[in-house]
């Protein structure tokens, strides 16, 4: 059975696409109409990213990094493509690049926490999580794979949290850090499926990025 890949029409009604002719068809012409208009251009890399696209997404992302002159959002974005496809060394000096011109922002130590994970280098991954957290605390995604990092060893990561205590939840200020911790280590993740809900490589560290939605394309 040939792959499918889903679009949806503006009724949220499912339009189901042969992969290939996706990949050799709809990719090359929505880039192509695209290339100039940063904001549907972002939305759709990011899509064809996430569907698995990566040669594709990378071209995209390319041209982003040109319109946007190389923001946060699309370096993170483009480091993103480069760790799916493996290129650590690739990712980490994007990300590098982009904590440089942002220092005060968190989402690119997230990022980097994954190249230093993939390397085995645990204490850099948790380094670079806690400074994620400590310029971000409102990423939801960081914090809990700080916690899971811990508890893998066996060890408390409450000590290490309370820094963070002080700090804006991902929830609100009235958000509790000590139940969040509590309910990790007590219950584990719900079995079953989940539905499909597009964001960002960005959002989904728990940070506002562009509206990414599913529509039918050209």
């Amino acid at each position: 059975m040939k792959a499918k890949v889903p679009l949806f029409d503006s009724l949220g009604r499912p339009i189901w696409f042969d992969r290939e002719e996706f990949r050799n068809h709809v990719i090359p012409e929505n880039l192509k109409a695209e290339w100039d208009n940063p904001q549907e251009l972002y939305e759709f890399v990011v899509q064809i990213f996430r569907d698995g696209f990566i040669e594709e997404a990378e071209k995209g992302a390319d041209r982003l990094l040109e319109l946007y002159r190389r923001d946060e959002g699309t370096l993170v974005l483009k480091a993103a493509v480069l760790l799916r496809k493996g290129d650590d060394v690739g990712a980490e000096k994007l990300l590098l690049e982009c904590i440089e011109k942002y220092p005060k922002r968190g989402v690119a130590h997230t990022f980097l926490a994954r190249v230093y994970s993939r390397r085995g280098d645990r204490e850099g991954a948790l380094s670079a999580l806690r400074q994620g957290l400590s310029l971000e605390p409102n990423q939801e995604m960081a914090l809990r794979w700080l916690v899971e990092l811990y508890q893998e060893k066996k060890e408390d990561p409450v000590p290490a949290l309370e820094p963070l205590r002080r700090l804006r939840g991902p929830f609100g200020r009235n958000w509790s850090w000590d139940g969040f911790i509590w309910r990790r280590t007590k219950f584990r993740k719900p079995s079953g499926g989940l539905k499909r809900r597009w964001k960002s490589p960005a959002a989904c560290e728990g940070r506002r990025s562009p509206r990414v939605t599913r529509k039918k394309w050209r």
